[in-house]
């Protein structure tokens, strides 16, 4: 079977998918000289150019987000500040297994 996750339209950052754009478009505008062929040759360069390890955690980042939303944390508070943007430095990463669980 198919697992289907419905995202909300106006909400781009609860969309992991949104940041893996943002972060082609990054790799392009850094790399093209808005030539249209360059481009051409260059988007699956940036799409390859995006680890599975870097997907992971915008993915967890959204979650995240979400589950901030889903508590009634306020925006920008420092609270959701805190559970967001808190970057673990040391042996702590999420697995594709913990990501699965949830």
């Amino acid at each position: 079977g198919h697992l289907v996750i419905f995202y909300l339209a106006f909400y781009d950052e609860k969309n992991f998918i949104k940041y893996y754009c943002g972060a082609v478009k990054q790799y392009t505008h850094k790399n093209c000289e808005y030539d249209f062929d360059l481009l051409q040759r260059l988007v699956p360069e940036a799409l390859a150019s995006i680890t599975p390890q870097l997907v992971w955690k915008y993915d967890a980042r959204t979650l995240q987000i979400i589950e901030a939303y889903c508590s009634n944390i306020i925006y920008v508070s420092p609270e959701y500040e805190h559970l967001v943007h808190t970057r673990y430095w040391s042996h702590h990463h999420v697995t594709i297994t913990d990501s699965a669980m949830v």
